[in-house]
């Protein structure tokens, strides 16, 4: 298996159409770069890059049913480039964030981020339902194939996003906030319902 080099941004990435290809270009065009990119974080965002590239490219092939061994082989990259990769970050990266996100960002920022992807997706497929009222044949069955890949993604991004919400924000907001600031939130929340 290729080691995926996040300095060198030199790994060949496989790249093949699919519902993992949607997912990947919604993450390219959601995702801004910084208007002062170091060469460490563009180091990093090449990594970023690869790693997702390389994963849609095995999840692309796991669905196809290509190889009987196509379950094993995205088993062996998560666990050799994807598992270390988070490791590092939760090692290093974060830490080395942490103080700054105190200081110069809101904690929440990267929450919101989750909701614009949601955002990106849902769009994506309301386009896509519109586009099925009148497909048939193959472009019926690549509609039907990309809006698939698109409601995976919404569902693992909401259950990553709820359980952040349930793990870190709810306990704060028990902790820290009475109960007439926790029905004031609440009430807030139900004008956008």
């Amino acid at each position: 298996m290729r080691r995926i080099s996040v300095l060198a941004g030199t790994g060949s990435s496989v790249h093949r159409r699919g519902e993992g290809a949607i997912i990947l270009e919604n993450v390219r065009a959601v995702s801004k770069k910084g208007p002062e990119m170091t060469e460490v974080s563009d180091a990093i965002r090449r990594h970023h890059q690869e790693l997702l590239s390389e994963m849609e490219s095995r999840v692309t092939a796991l669905m196809g049913g290509e190889h009987d061994d196509d379950a094993q082989r995205l088993h062996g990259f998560l666990e050799s480039e994807l598992l270390p990769h988070a490791t590092g970050e939760e090692l290093h990266l974060y830490p080395a964030v942490e103080p700054l996100l105190a200081k110069e960002a809101k904690s929440t920022s990267t929450m919101s981020v989750d909701h614009e992807f949601i955002a990106t997706y849902i769009d994506e497929l309301g386009t896509i339902a519109k586009a099925l009222k009148v497909a048939s044949g193959a472009e019926r069955e690549a509609l039907e194939s990309r809006a698939k890949g698109l409601a995976q993604a919404v569902l693992a991004i909401l259950k990553l996003h709820l359980e952040k919400e349930e793990r870190i924000y709810l306990p704060l907001f028990e902790k820290e906030l009475s109960d007439e600031e926790q029905q004031a939130v609440l009430a807030g929340m139900h004008q956008h319902l």
